[in-house]
């Protein structure tokens, strides 16, 4: 990854992790060219959930309380984004009209919900065995 002094763009390779689920929510990544994968990470084969490209944006969750990204994301070719501290953007939405708050609030929760249920749908169809770091977090839901 290179990064920009002058400015929050940032370049990354094809390949280069931009963030990993789990990942505090530092930012919101507005895609300026390139594209990119989100996908959750496993040894032997990732599981896509969806690709995105210029004008999209990664980190959203982060403006609704958010505090973890949901999934990782990877650069499937060279990536220019534009980041912007979440508090930064935040107050931008904040000092905007009530009904664009509305809206954003509105649209991200959807996305929550939609992103939820990729989820579910590729992790069923995935056959790769269950990764080490996730068996005691299901099996302490399973039993709790």
């Amino acid at each position: 990854m290179k990064e920009n002094s002058m400015s929050n763009v940032k370049v990354y390779k094809k390949g280069d992790i931009i963030f990993r689920d789990g990942d505090k929510i530092q930012s919101v990544q507005m895609i300026q060219s390139g594209g990119v994968s989100t996908c959750f990470i496993r040894p032997k084969k990732n599981v896509e959930l969806f690709q995105v490209g210029p004008s999209h944006i990664l980190g959203e969750v982060g403006l609704v309380g958010g505090s973890t990204h949901p999934y990782s994301a990877i650069a499937t070719a060279e990536t220019k984004v534009l980041e912007i501290p979440v508090d930064v953007f935040k107050q931008q939405v904040d000092a905007g009209a009530q009904s664009t708050k509305i809206l954003i609030k509105s649209l991200i929760e959807r996305l929550k919900q939609a992103l939820s249920d990729v989820k579910s749908n590729r992790m069923e169809k995935d056959s790769s065995p269950c990764p080490e770091d996730q068996v005691a977090k299901i099996f302490g839901t399973i039993y709790h």
